[in-house]
């Protein structure tokens, strides 16, 4: 017996005929309400109003309400939303695209293209009247530009090799913080730096401020006059972050928090003080409350909090607002969503190896005119290699297949690194291991940590295969034997013997009984032959 898992376990969850489940509408009362948002979303400064941007347009809604109000004129795509410190401008940027929309009407004030040949980085803001706004960009770069042609007015460069960053304008004090960060070193940290910018900026440069962080993200509070700085503390571990709140003018630290790691934190500060917010690289949103720290799944972390009262706006599958005393009631329901997201996209994006995880041992089932077989893969670092293959005569028992498909997986397995978490991966990450000249159907198969995932592939003239970018099933990740060839064997369709009617016949199965590919294929049923 397989030992009892403390995650859940992902069902089968073909596209071939069986839907994928869905999930209970969540009903939510006022003063919470559903989005339906997976990108991150801002408060305006008076908590009124949220922008939601989705995969339909961006809009803007009405908080004490929870109603949309209206669809905004923001360049596709959008990057970065900023308001102005009055709050009556929306800057949006998209690439080099920006508008800027009157609040709350969203009337478009102005829409332009930045005439500046290099990446635009980060979150920018308007300045003191709103005529200039400040950006930063590639080759450690801060410009003004105007607000109404794009034109540059003033660049600077901070550090040369600047990547990523935003620049908060502080309207009580009078002048523009920038906070940067630098592009990886040698060790594998961010070096980022604080900087101050008095106007005229076409005359004056920005100043550097004491201190050096490693991997530097950074929010501004006005109503608070508060800085969030989340960052890894020198000669701390990778996973080793905190989040630290500071006097936005003098630097003067308020309060520290441990928090976990991520590439681009987003962090977040609740307008009492009470509640801190910062995302995961292992994907979700720690949330740290009066009576302890709760991770919200979210497929892109993000979590923004009203500026003056207590409400917390979260993206992802289960995109809403709510009071904050409400989220650990809601979690369960959360992750829920999270793991039937999963199921839709899987999440195979990941383009970099994280410490202590390496590719899943993978193997390749190919359907041929003589016959079936496998192929099996070995890991090279960050990619994969081919190892062997074996073909089947196509007449072969069903035993015979499954005591291949087995020994398949056992070499996959022992060429793969022992004592690490495999992790879930596209095809970018190493290219496939073409099957033989005269196959015309194939599956990859993956064995990652939490799940087998399968890809059906088809040759396609000239050699090579023609890939789903997403496999189209998910099984449990201890599934072998009869269950596990069930699953592949629904993705390889057998033609038709000459003189057959046309379509297409299955392979035989395991069992002839009535059964469907889930439940056989599902961990709480009977073990599957050869297992």
């Amino acid at each position: 017996m397989m030992p009892a898992r403390p995650d859940p376990i992902l069902p089968l969850a073909l596209r071939y005929g069986t839907d994928l489940p869905v999930p209970p509408k969540l009903e939510l009362a006022l003063p919470a309400f559903a989005v339906g948002s997976v990108s991150p979303m801002r408060f305006s400064p008076d908590g009124a109003h949220l922008v939601v941007p989705t995969a339909n347009g961006t809009f803007l809604w009405d908080v004490a309400t929870g109603t949309k109000r209206l669809k905004l004129a923001v360049p596709s795509n959008p990057d970065e939303f900023a308001f102005s410190a009055d709050g009556r401008e929306l800057l949006v940027r998209g690439g080099a695209q920006f508008a800027r929309l009157a609040m709350p009407s969203g009337e478009l004030v102005a829409k332009f293209r930045a005439k500046e040949p290099l990446r635009l980085d980060g979150l920018p803001c308007l300045g003191p009247d709103a005529a200039q706004l400040l950006q930063l960009a590639a080759f450690g770069r801060v410009l003004a530009i105007d607000a109404t042609s794009g034109r540059t007015i003033a660049g600077h460069v901070l550090d040369p090799e600047g990547c990523d960053g935003a620049v908060h304008w502080l309207a009580d004090a009078g002048y523009a913080l920038i906070a940067q960060r630098a592009v990886m070193d040698g060790d594998g940290r961010y070096r980022s730096g604080l900087w101050r910018w008095d106007p005229p900026f076409a005359v004056n440069a920005p100043q550097r401020l004491p201190g050096a962080w490693d991997h530097l993200d950074t929010a501004y509070l006005p109503a608070r006059g508060e800085l969030l700085l989340h960052h890894r503390p020198a000669g701390a571990g990778r996973d080793a972050y905190v989040l630290e709140v500071v006097d936005a003018r003098t630097l003067a630290p308020k309060q520290r928090f441990a928090c976990g790691a991520a590439t681009r934190a987003r962090a977040g500060f609740a307008h009492d003080g009470g509640a801190w917010s910062a995302a995961v690289d292992e994907g979700g949103v720690q949330i740290g409350l009066p009576d302890g720290v709760i991770t919200w799944p979210l497929s892109i972390g993000s979590a923004a909090f009203s500026p003056v009262a207590d409400l917390v706006a979260l993206s992802g599958p289960l995109g809403l607002v709510a009071p904050r005393a409400m989220l650990p009631g809601l979690l369960a329901s959360a992750q829920r969503q999270r793991d039937l997201d999963l199921l839709n996209h899987r999440g195979y994006a990941r383009g970099t190896t994280w410490p202590g995880r390496q590719l899943p041992p993978r193997i390749v089932a190919w359907r041929g005119a003589s016959g079936i077989g496998f192929e099996v893969e070995a890991i090279d670092g960050r990619k994969y290699v081919p190892l062997e293959g074996v073909a089947i005569a196509g007449s072969a028992a069903v035993d015979d297949i499954v005591t291949a498909l087995a020994s398949a997986i056992t070499r996959a397995q022992a060429a793969a690194l022992p004592g690490q978490a495999r992790e879930r991966r596209d095809f970018q990450a190493g290219a496939l291991t073409a099957p033989p000249g005269d196959w015309q159907a194939g599956v990859a198969v993956t064995l990652a940590s939490d799940a087998i995932d399968l890809w059906p592939l088809k040759a396609k003239k000239g050699g090579g295969f023609v890939q789903h970018w997403s496999p189209v099933a998910a099984i449990a990740a201890e599934t072998r034997g009869g269950a596990l060839w069930n699953a592949i064997a629904a993705m390889l369709p057998r033609p038709p013997p000459v003189g057959a009617p046309s379509g297409a016949m299955p392979f035989p199965k395991v069992s002839g009984k009535a059964k469907s590919i889930a439940a056989e294929a599902a961990p709480t049923g009977g073990r599957g032959v050869g297992q």
